[in-house]
């Protein structure tokens, strides 16, 4: 059996490793950073991401907790995510066997014909609710992002 990391963001949160619920993180800014770079999946520069979940923080304050997230990424969900120890870059493994909800909406919804009725409906069976309904973090920034993205998918 392949390995698969499946990420479910629409409805709430949940994230499987090889239909195991990945649960325990030490902090919920662990599973934002996976959901962010499943849903935008290209490198980013680590300051970019460790201003983006600790806006009020100083720079070197935020990247060291970045480093802490990172760690708890690697032994979580490691091979999925590309978090170089010497890089300037993160993101999601773009050759990772993982799966994202949205993605399979998305998709289902474009290759769905206007009178094809059982494809948009099966489309429309993806979406479980709500993108990250009830999953917050204190960052005005992810909180923006994850409020543009629930209204695009709605």
């Amino acid at each position: 059996m392949t390995e698969q990391l499946r990420i479910h963001t629409l409805g709430g949160l949940s994230i499987d490793q090889n239909d195991q619920r990945i649960i325990g993180f030490d902090e919920n800014k662990v599973p934002a950073l996976i959901v962010f770079l499943a849903c935008n999946p290209r490198p980013y520069p680590r300051e970019e991401l460790a201003e983006m979940l600790w806006e009020n923080y100083p720079q070197g304050d935020a990247l060291r907790n970045l480093r802490r997230v990172f760690t708890e990424l690697r032994q979580t969900v490691g091979s999925y995510v590309d978090i170089p120890l010497r890089g300037k870059h993160a993101g999601i493994a773009p050759n990772g066997n993982w799966w994202l909800d949205t993605v399979e909406f998305e998709t289902r919804l474009d290759a769905a014909r206007p009178d094809d009725i059982d494809a948009l409906e099966e489309a429309v069976a993806c979406y479980q609710g709500d993108f990250l309904v009830g999953f917050f973090i204190d960052s005005q920034s992810y909180e923006e992002w994850t409020t543009r993205e629930r209204e695009r998918l709605r």
